[in-house]
């Protein structure tokens, strides 16, 4: 009977840490990578078929979500502003045409960028590279 009792105990404190653990594995909040290159082909990495060897990148490939259907637009900065904002290119930044008056080549105050959207979850942000998303 004692046996029994301890078999029970053992159980139950297995239940309890392995609960608590999982519990704490799912509360944490997943990391975010972007990496968005220019001139860039399909199967320039390995994870997409790729003869030449990316390792990291496959890894984070791997281990994360990847997207096979994504569309660019000639220029880099619509397909940037695209990506970190959720609009089209042509409702965030309103080029200043030459002689016309008016137009503002400044991002609309209600096209919040990936990075604010990420930065209000607690989450910090990094960037490298080129920005020409505010028309500057």
């Amino acid at each position: 009977m004692k046996r029994l009792y301890q078999s029970i105990a053992c159980l139950a404190a297995t239940y309890l840490i392995a609960a608590g653990v999982s519990q704490r594995i799912w509360a944490a909040p997943p990391n975010v990578v972007v990496i968005l290159a220019d001139d860039m082909g399909f199967s320039d990495l390995g994870c997409y078929g790729s003869e030449i060897e990316t390792p990291h990148f496959d890894r984070l490939a791997h281990g994360g979500l990847r997207f096979t259907q994504g569309y660019n637009t000639a220029r880099c900065w619509p397909t940037r502003g695209a990506l970190l904002t959720g609009y089209y290119a042509q409702s965030i930044r309103r080029d200043k045409l030459p002689g016309v008056k008016g137009g503002n080549r400044n991002r609309p105050a209600w096209a919040q960028l990936l990075p604010e959207r990420l930065a209000a979850a607690r989450y910090r942000s990094y960037h490298s590279g080129k920005w020409h998303v505010d028309g500057n």
